[in-house]
């Protein structure tokens, strides 16, 4: 016979009409409980409350039921403890607890959705991670995210598409119309009330309307020196005697500089007397109170310091020789023993103004004292600077010095 749990009081009279012999309270296996004998479960009909669907009961009691009970457990899919939670093959999160159709017995309950953005995982709802969705779209479209696709560094977007930003040289006038770059890096325009568009790409105009921190501006009142800029290959210059500006373009010989077209040099022969050819680009500008590097080429000693051998005990000198400026050593070399010549590859660096003087002074290192063996001196040592390399004897004769003083 199949015998339900609820069914089992109700039978429980007619057991001794249908069937003779029937236990009496207390025996049977029932603990004494005057219950009727239990049959034992269908083990292929019943399936756990709340389980997944296919899930085959069996007639274990798993962890949590009730000592003596017979369970439906869901098999490998039993629910294990009160609180216990997994995943269902809908990704909703599930808890057991108690079976409300089995009192005594655990069951899997009903599922809950973890809602949109999050994800069941070992049980719990944990936020997603959504991979943006830009390729093939222009910026600024939506990266099905909840933001927008960008540009790559240094790149911004300009009305879908990506590019990089403009900068101050990108000014430029069409009559009164001002078209400038922004502060966000894109181009903007705007109409100069008085016609004066100046794109010297500096700030410092009076401006008309303009907002206030960009590179650029419509002059509508008078200038002063404050404005003179380069924009574009184009010198924008105040002339402080009426208050407007010019505007001058360049040559492709001529650079901008200050609001002024120079013309670029090649070498300092190029140059006036004192002046050099420095800078990027290259330009003829002042001598006086630029760094120089001095670098000492080769030194030559003569093979006796006059009538006597150069050290006490008859061997070479120890040549090193020290840049000077009006006399006073500014850097040296390092000290190479005993050699009549000596050569030296790093520079030694000086600043020089034409009121000075240049000079060289060659060492013989001893033990006990430097002896000094030669040195010269150059009031204009511009000349050097617009020869490149200099070769020739010191002014005793003893020591001659190839050097090279560059503009650094």
């Amino acid at each position: 016979m199949e015998w339900s749990t609820l069914g089992r009081i109700g039978l429980a009279a007619t057991c001794v009409a249908l069937f003779s012999g029937c236990p009496s309270a207390g025996s049977g296996g029932s603990g004494g409980s005057g219950l009727l004998p239990q049959p034992a479960a269908d083990s292929s009909s019943t399936t756990g409350a709340g389980s997944d669907s296919g899930a085959v009961a069996d007639s274990a009691t798993p962890a949590g039921n009730d000592a003596g009970m017979t369970c439906p457990t869901g098999g490998l899919d039993a629910c294990p403890s009160t609180g216990a939670k997994k995943c269902n093959s809908n990704e909703q999160v599930v808890t057991c607890g108690d079976d409300l159709s089995n009192p005594g017995c655990l069951a899997w309950g009903s599922a809950k959705s973890c809602g949109s953005g999050f994800a069941c995982k070992a049980g719990e709802c944990v936020k997603t991670i959504c991979a943006p969705l830009c390729e093939g779209k222009d910026c600024g479209a939506s990266d099905a995210c909840g933001g927008t696709c960008g540009c790559g560094s240094g790149l911004i977007c300009d009305v879908g598409k990506c590019k990089s930003p403009c900068t101050v040289a990108d000014d430029f006038c069409i009559g009164a119309q001002l078209n400038y770059c922004g502060k966000d890096g894109l181009m903007l325009q705007k109409t100069c009330s008085d016609s004066s568009c100046i794109a010297s790409g500096y700030i410092g105009f009076e401006e008309c309307g303009s907002n206030p921190g960009d590179s650029a501006a419509c002059l509508c009142k008078s200038c002063t020196t404050a404005n003179n800029g380069c924009a574009g290959g184009v010198a924008a210059l105040c002339n402080t005697e009426t208050g407007k500006m010019s505007q001058t373009a360049c040559k492709a010989t001529e650079v901008c500089s200050a609001g002024k077209c120079l013309p670029t040099c090649t070498s300092h022969a190029s140059c006036g007397p004192t002046e050099v050819c420095a800078g990027v680009p290259k330009l003829c500008t002042t001598a006086s109170g630029k760094s120089y590097l001095v670098t000492i080429s080769a030194v030559t000693f003569p093979q006796y310091d006059g009538a006597s051998a150069w050290d006490a005990l008859g061997g070479l000198p120890d040549p090193k020789v020290c840049v000077t400026v009006d006399g006073k050593s500014v850097g040296c070399t390092t000290t190479v023993n005993d050699s009549l010549t000596a050569s030296w590859d790093t520079p030694i660096e000086l600043k020089l103004y034409v009121t000075e003087k240049f000079g060289l002074k060659a060492y013989d290192i001893d033990v006990l004292s430097d002896d000094l063996a030669d040195s010269a001196e150059w009031p204009d040592w511009t000349k050097l600077v617009k020869a490149g390399t200099t070769t020739g004897a010191m002014d005793s004769g003893v020591v001659k010095a190839t050097f090279t003083i560059a503009v650094k």
